[in-house]
């Protein structure tokens, strides 16, 4: 079963924003080409994407200077003080409010690191396969800054609201920072509070973990730990960091949690080839069932 834990978090200081995040903001890196890496940059030059997004397309690994100058902006971040280390273990409580067909719904979520498991462990659970490309690029990344610059999205049950109720007194008091981009209000909080911190760790203990989104971050995750456990001789403490990853959790009980169909496109293409496609996808899929959904190597 998923061992979730806090985690003393590097995020934005809120004072010198204001406690509004709006500017520094941005989508998942791999929805984003250089016109919006370059928009969101134009706004606030210390966008996150500044720093998580060296290379594009992020399909394949680029050149070393492009993950070095991460590394070195996040350095100078750090230092100057626009980002901050958190000095005590935290979750963090995440918010998304939007419109739907006429109705506002709410996406209750949380962010803790998760102690990394092969798939076959059957602990955390995948959907899609993945290709190299992305995961060596982000795998640069990863070994230059030394961070999890994204958190990977995991979806959990909880049909009796343990997890949600736990978090409500968090809630009910104002947010640490709130953010709104293309029409979504996001709402974080802030949860040191080791009893509440406790009632997660322990509702979670029983759950599996689904990913929805980021199975090339998860598996570079476990390459990163590889590559931190070779680097150490061939073994890490327990509680080496490498041994976690960042996610962002949701309850797929949770009336909020809304997830639309993502629909792709295919251009100059036969029935015949479509169809040929679809049983060498079921082909693999028998042989292994871990891939499930063939995928265009986006996140």
């Amino acid at each position: 079963m998923p061992e979730v834990t806090p985690f003393r978090a590097i995020r934005f200081d809120h004072d010198r924003l204001g406690g509004d995040y709006s500017t520094v903001l941005a989508p998942p890196y791999d929805v984003l080409d250089r016109i919006d890496k370059d928009a969101l940059l134009a706004h606030n030059e210390h966008n996150i994407v500044a720093i998580d997004l060296p290379h594009i397309p992020p399909k394949s690994r680029g050149p070393d200077e492009a993950y070095a100058h991460s590394a070195k902006l996040l350095s100078q971040w750090l230092s100057s003080g626009v980002l901050v280390k958190e000095t005590s273990p935290a979750i963090y409580v995440y918010h998304q409010t939007f419109e739907h067909e006429g109705k506002t719904f709410t996406r209750k979520k949380f962010i803790a690191r998760v102690r990394l498991h092969p798939f076959s462990d059957g602990v955390v659970l995948p959907h899609e396969r993945t290709f190299g490309g992305p995961k060596e690029d982000r795998l640069a990344l990863m070994q230059a800054t030394k961070c999890h610059l994204s958190p990977i999205f995991g979806l959990y049950t909880d049909p009796e609201n343990d997890i949600h109720r736990a978090l409500s007194s968090t809630v009910n008091q104002p947010p640490q920072a709130v953010a709104t981009m293309d029409h979504v209000l996001n709402k974080f909080w802030i949860v040191t509070d080791t009893v509440v911190i406790d009632a997660v760790v322990s509702s979670m203990a029983d759950k599996n973990i689904y990913i929805a989104d980021g199975h090339h971050r998860y598996g570079t995750a476990l390459s990163y730990r590889d590559w931190v456990c070779d680097r150490a001789g061939g073994s890490l403490p327990g509680d080496h960091p490498a041994n976690y990853v960042m996610f962002v959790l949701a309850s797929m009980d949770d009336p909020g949690c809304v997830i639309l169909p993502y629909h792709r496109a295919l251009a100059d293409l036969s029935i015949a080839a479509l169809l040929e496609a679809w049983k060498d996808g079921i082909d693999k899929a028998t042989m292994n069932d871990a891939d499930l959904v063939l995928h265009d190597g986006t996140d």
